[in-house]
């Protein structure tokens, strides 16, 4: 039996009892109930139409298509809280990095000052040399001072204007070097990989026998790593062990070309 022959013989059975219920009452009530069970009847026959079978495969079909929308949403979510995450380990990376790079020249920085007869204010003694070049080396170590403290209180973006200043007012200077590099690695650090790029290669290209150029060079690898360029990253980190062999910047290079042939790349 068809749901329309189901529903309609529900309402007349309705129509039926109500007129076998109501035979001894009112004639006022009676009116009344028929009219409550004919309203009902109508209901009853809208709702059957609205479930008939074009209507209610509609209904089915955007139920189908809406659950096949979530379900593309949660993936599409899921891929995003993956990158997110990779994103956030690559920071936690690259500002490590940068710590102990850090704390190795601060530590590098006092043995020199003392080595060189300063004091560990980073002063250093100015016996036997002229007033001028005295005034003009303190003001230099002031002026590098200032800059490499803005990148250890990590405010990297006041460190580019710093260091450039400080390159453009005391290129000779033998912080010049160092300058140099941190001016890169704030480029670096703020996501600003050009200027990065272009700093780390004129640190190479101006002071190839620095102490730096090692990183440099590495740090040029992992631009292009960070960019998914895996030829010129791979040619960059081969590079850095043909030059710097036995230096840890060659190490970490041959590190990411093995982690490099893991990804497939």
């Amino acid at each position: 039996m068809s749901e329309r022959v189901k529903v309609g013989f529900g309402a007349a059975s309705c129509a039926v009892a109500a007129s076998l219920i109501l035979g001894g009452v009112p004639a006022r009530a009676a009116d009344e109930t028929y009219a409550t069970v004919a309203n009902l009847i109508d209901r009853v026959g809208r709702l059957e139409q609205r479930l008939s079978g074009p209507a209610l495969a509609q209904m089915v079909g955007q139920s189908d298509e809406l659950r096949s929308d979530i379900q593309s949403l949660r993936g599409d979510l899921e891929q995003l809280t993956h990158e997110i995450e990779e994103l956030k380990q690559q920071q936690r990376a690259q500002y490590q990095d940068l710590d102990q790079r850090l704390q190795a020249l601060a530590a590098g920085g006092s043995a020199s000052r003392k080595a060189a007869g300063g004091g560990d204010d980073g002063s250093a003694s100015n016996a036997g040399q002229p007033a001028v070049d005295s005034a003009a080396a303190e003001a230099a170590q002031q002026a590098y001072q200032k800059a490499f403290d803005s990148v250890k209180e990590g405010r990297y973006k006041e460190g580019i204007g710093l260091f450039k200043s400080f390159l453009s007012s005391y290129p000779t200077d033998e912080s010049a070097p160092n300058a140099q590099y941190w001016l890169g690695e704030c480029y670096y650090v703020t996501q600003d990989f050009n200027g990065a790029r272009e700093a780390f290669r004129k640190l190479l290209d101006a002071y190839p026998k620095s102490p730096k150029a090692a990183d440099a060079l590495l740090r040029l690898g992992n631009i292009e790593y960070d960019g998914k360029k895996w030829p010129a990253a791979s040619q960059i980190f081969n590079d850095v062990g043909k030059r710097f062999p036995g230096t840890s910047a060659a190490q970490k290079a041959q590190e990411r070309l093995q982690q490099m042939k893991k990804e497939g790349h």
